[in-house]
């Protein structure tokens, strides 16, 4: 509903939602028991199934040591495509898709009390 009614920020959702009782009786809540703006991050949290970032990385420098001609740095990770390639020999896919949880759970509150009435035609 945020998207439809172009709001890019949940605090500027959580006030209009409070300013309009419609709109908050369209979106499922009693007007005046509007949830409060961390409410909305954790449901979200709760749903999204990327990992969560944790500490910042210490920045590090480049190291000033200066190359021959024709001298090459040696590679950071020199295993690491021989790793990739193992883990998916072994079956194993990689999961990007943070939102699947919350895009089953809107596919079945939407899709299926239409599909009762017969509403998709």
């Amino acid at each position: 509903m945020m998207v439809e009614c172009r709001e890019e920020s949940v605090d500027s959702w959580v006030e209009r939602l409070r300013n309009d009782d419609i709109l908050a009786i369209i979106c499922g809540f009693v007007p005046g028991k509007i949830p409060g703006v961390g409410t909305y991050y954790d449901f979200l949290d709760r749903f999204w199934l990327a990992p969560k970032p944790g500490k910042v990385k210490k920045f590090n420098r480049k190291s000033k040591k200066k190359l021959k001609a024709g001298e090459k740095l040696p590679p950071k990770h020199p295993e690491i495509v021989k790793m990739i390639v193992k883990y998916l020999l072994r079956g194993r896919m990689f999961e990007s898709k943070p939102e699947k949880i919350l895009n089953r759970i809107l596919g079945v509150a939407v899709s299926h009390p239409f599909g009762q009435t017969g509403s998709f035609g």
